[in-house]
């Protein structure tokens, strides 16, 4: 006798509704439709939105200078970010409307026929689609081992369900991939700049440059550069030190430049031709005497009151500061400065300028040139430091455990040279190397670059104490002979401050005593004295010690060769690499476009299994399930044990009549030309 499943095999093969039998060729029918609409959609919608990412990388997400720290983009950030968003949410929408078309394709095709009835009213959902029914699959996964009669979803519902999570995964994704920030962007306009240019340059006091350059020193001032304050450098260069990290830049207080250009600024990264200075300066520590090379021709050896000799490239200038009470009685110091002077020193002439001091170019057979970046100007400075710790006078002298007396590095050579209370005076030693030039170069503000630096000369006006001196380590000296030069080393490196000592033979109210220092320099110390030197000297000549400008104005003016950047909103990278979401796009976008050419646009019954497909589909076994309770209402699907054994594959069920009938069948694939009731 034939079990309950075997009739339903039986039934739904071969027991179509008696209405369909005898009918003829000639018979009413209706050929299988395309959907030509939604299989366009299918195919176009996921390579447009791929390609829109795509897009969006290469053009707003790819910085056009990734060591720059400044955020630099094209235009249209802000409508690209939000519409991003809205391409996204209507994309993934478009791309499931023609997806599920293609899905009622490959339901007709063998090769991806559904095991049962049952798959069919797992697809009947597109559960494939979206997280809920990928959780009711993974729930599935574990429970299916204590439940053998689960129902595993068919291989054409884990194919969808892998396009589906490709985009749907991708999608936030790409949100991470980009924020909306703060930026640059490029424009035409002209930038205003502060800074001295070459029209301006020698239009101010020779004075007034090194001493004003000489108190910003003492006061231990930042060597900041105003404005955006860039410092720019060549191509390739490192600019992890920190004084290059932050904006504005600020000259190092303890360490040498490599070569950098100082040009004028503007609020904005500029890019163009723009003139200024290109110079480098560093200072080493001296533990020889073969270490120098001026001052290793030293004659003196004696502690000599102040004092200079020169000779045809170099002068050593001798100050005692033994007599410097007014910073503190009981440091005794010494110190020679020996400098290059390669250009000679003669008085100044207007009708024939040989610049020893300014940056010019001097006439043809009129001495020589000033030195440029290829020529390296050398200072030295060596110093003998005696530190008293107590003075018979005083009441309570501090402990001497406070004092610092010790020096390091010293020089073994020049221990002795100077002394004090019978004793050899220790010596440290610093040198230092310069070389500068002004003239012309390409700045590139996204970058922070120069390029094609050409020397120029600086104009010279017939009022001859209107000159910016060059950048040399002999005009750096001059604030060193005189009674601060001291008390001016230990300021500069905001050193620890004096202290007061009442005398013995005072009350607690006399008002009056010395002042100690506690500590000697060392040799670091005096390095970072006169690179601070360099670097207060450097902004003095360019933007007037950074602290705004006076006298003539140079605020305010326009660099015609150069173009100013304009602030406005860009896109940056986010947390996210764009490749990450780019790759699973990329993905989801060739499978919709393989899949859907290849089943979007051929004959298939209806548009998608919709309802009205399962409606048909269970109206032709309606006469055989009516009276059964394993088909009620109140059994869900995957407990239907009938609905295993059904067909799965959308074909004709009538393969040897005209016109067929779409059906669910186990073999008879429907032939596309053919008419179908």
């Amino acid at each position: 006798m034939e079990s309950m499943n075997e009739r339903l095999l039986k039934d739904s093969s071969e027991n179509i509704p008696s209405v369909h039998r005898g009918l003829h060729e000639n018979a009413a029918g209706h050929p299988l439709p395309r959907f030509y609409l939604r299989g366009l959609v299918g195919v176009l919608v996921p390579p447009i939105v791929t390609i829109y990412y795509l897009v969006i990388w290469a053009f707003y997400l790819n910085s056009r200078s990734p060591s720059s720290f400044f955020a630099f983009g094209p235009r249209g950030a802000l409508i690209v970010f939000y519409s991003w968003f809205i391409v996204g949410v209507v994309g993934l929408n478009l791309a499931k409307y023609g997806l599920v078309g293609t899905e009622a394709g490959m339901m007709m095709e063998p090769g991806w026929a559904l095991p049962s009835a049952a798959h069919v009213v797992m697809h009947s959902d597109h559960t494939w689609s979206g997280p809920g029914g990928w959780l009711k699959t993974a729930r599935k996964l574990g429970v299916g081992a204590k439940h053998p009669e689960t129902i595993w979803p068919s291989r054409l519902w884990w194919l969808l369900a892998l396009l589906s999570s490709l985009v749907f995964v991708a999608l936030p994704l790409s949100g991470l991939t980009m924020e909306l920030g703060s930026g640059f962007l490029s424009s035409t306009a002209h930038p205003s700049v502060v800074g001295y240019g070459y029209d301006n340059f020698n239009r101010r006091y020779t004075s007034g440059v090194w001493s004003q350059s000489g108190s910003n020193w003492r006061l231990a001032v930042p060597a900041r550069v105003p404005a955006k304050g860039v410092i720019y450098t060549p191509p390739g260069f490192d600019r992890s030190p920190s004084f290059l990290q932050n904006f504005p830049n600020v000259l190092p207080g303890d360490d040498g430049v490599p070569e950098i250009f100082l040009t004028s600024q503007a609020d904005v990264p500029i890019t163009g031709k723009s003139w200024g200075l290109v110079l480098r300066y560093n200072c080493s520590v001296v533990t020889k005497l073969s270490d120098f090379t001026i001052l290793n021709n030293r004659t003196r050896s004696t502690s000599d009151p102040s004092n200079t000799y020169s000779s045809d490239n170099y002068t050593i200038n001798i100050q005692n500061a033994s007599t410097q009470t007014n910073f503190a009685e009981n440091l005794v110091a010494a110190s020679e400065i020996g400098a290059t002077h390669i250009l000679p020193l003669v008085p100044y002439n207007i009708s024939s300028p040989i610049a020893t001091e300014c940056y010019y170019n001097a006439r043809p057979n009129n001495w020589r040139d000033y030195l440029g970046l290829g020529q390296e100007e050398v200072l030295e400075f060596t110093m003998w430091q005696y530190l008293y710790t107590t003075r018979g006078y005083l009441e309570k002298p501090p402990p001497k455990e406070s004092f610092r007396t010790s020096v390091g590095p010293d020089i073994p050579e020049l221990k002795g040279a100077y002394k004090e209370a019978n004793e050899s005076m220790p010596a440290i030693g610093v040198r230092c190397t310069s070389s500068s030039a002004v003239g012309t170069a390409d700045i590139n503000g996204e970058d922070i670059t120069y390029t094609n630096f050409q020397q120029t000369d600086t104009p010279i006006y017939q009022d001859v104490f209107n000159c910016a001196p060059r950048l040399t380590p002999y005009l750096l000296t001059t604030d060193f002979p005189g009674d601060d030069w001291l008390s001016s080393l230990f300021s500069s490196i905001e050193a620890p401050p004096t202290t007061h000592v009442a005398y013995a033979s005072e009350g607690i109210d006399a008002g009056s005593g010395v002042i100690f220092q506690l500590s000697v320099l060392q040799g670091t110390d005096l390095r970072k004295a006169l690179l601070r030197k360099y670097a207060a000297y450097a902004v003095q000549l360019l933007y007037n010690g950074g602290h705004g400008f006076s006298g003539q104005s140079i605020d305010g003016l326009t660099n015609p060769n150069a173009t100013a950047y304009q602030p406005g909103k860009v896109l940056q990278r986010g947390v996210i690499p764009p490749a990450l979401p780019a790759v699973l796009l990329v993905l989801w976008s060739l499978g919709s476009l393989a899949f859907g050419c290849y089943y979007g646009f051929r004959r298939r019954w209806a548009a998608t299994l919709d309802g009205y497909s399962m409606f048909r589909f269970g109206a032709d076994l309606a006469e055989k399930v009516r009276d059964r309770p394993e088909y009620g209402m109140m059994v869900s699907f995957e407990e239907c044990e009938p609905l295993r054994v059904l067909p799965g594959l959308v074909g004709d069920a009538r393969p040897r009549f005209w016109p067929g009938h779409i059906a669910l069948v186990r073999v008879g694939k429907a032939a596309k030309g053919k008419l179908y009731m």
